[in-house]
Formats: structure tokens, C-alpha cells, sequence
């Protein structure tokens, strides 16, 4: 399955299929928040959406962080 992220401001977008990952990254200090990795192939035809929870990042250290609700 091929996604598309769009940007909603530009409109454009980037076309994406078989493994992402994805880094979440603090604007500020660049530091790395967490990662997670996807094959679009999971993605629902019907709803195309994919769902994680705090259990599906990385590094570990994030579900012990109250920082991060558990609907993260």
C-alpha cells in the first residue's frame, strides 16, 4: 500500500510504501523524543489509519516517563 503525507500548509506531499520509520525530534534542543517504524502494507484499506500506543516506540524509557500520557 502507498500513503501520502501532505503537508497542509504547502500542499505538498511525499509519497511513502513498504518500511518507515519515523524520528520525533524536540524543535528545540534537536534532541530525539522517540521512533517508531511502520510497514505501510498494516495500514487499513477502510480507515487508513494505523494506530501505536506507548508500547510501540522506542527507546523504552518512554513508558516509564510520566511525561508521556499512556495515550501517547
Amino acid at each position: 500500500m502507498t500513503i501520502y503525507i501532505v503537508d497542509e500548509n504547502t500542499g505538498e506531499g511525499v509519497e511513502l510504501c513498504g518500511d518507515v520509520q519515523f524520528r520525533l525530534v524536540n524543535s528545540k534542543n534537536k534532541k530525539m523524543i522517540c521512533r517508531f517504524a511502520m510497514n505501510t502494507s498494516f495500514i487499513s484499506t477502510k480507515t487508513n489509519k494505523y494506530r501505536f500506543d506507548k508500547k510501540g516506540v522506542e527507546p523504552d524509557s518512554i513508558l516509564k516517563n510520566k511525561k508521556f500520557d499512556n495515550d501517547f
